[in-house]
């Protein structure tokens, strides 16, 4: 499930640079949104890591919380997963804006070899 969601954010931010490139006049076309998203992807390996590890240290204080009775739907530790994957969403946002940038006129102007 959450493979399925890191591929729809990537689709996601493919459709947006083709689509913000193109308002922009940028000649970003579809093998360079791909490539861009593609190479920014590690981002995303850095998500998972963080949220591992967010994960990690939250777990033994939920699970005191829900042995003691103190038990809310929403606790602080729900949200700490989401905290440990911000600093992998920046890297990718940042990455792709980073690739945007460079790329934007990689490809040749129409009716150009």
């Amino acid at each position: 499930l959450l493979a399925v969601a890191i591929l729809f954010m990537t689709w996601i931010e493919n459709r947006g640079i083709r689509f913000f490139g193109g308002k922009r006049g940028w000649r970003i076309s579809k093998t360079v949104a791909h490539a861009v998203c593609g190479h920014a992807s590690f981002g995303w390996i850095l998500a998972g890591i963080g949220a591992g590890l967010a994960y990690r240290l939250a777990l033994p204080a939920a699970g005191s919380a829900i042995l003691s009775g103190r038990f809310a739907v929403i606790e602080p530790e729900h949200l700490i997963g989401a905290a440990g994957m911000f600093p992998g969403l920046l890297v990718f946002e940042t990455t792709v804006f980073f690739g945007v940038r460079e790329m934007r006129y990689a490809n040749g102007a129409r009716g150009e070899p």
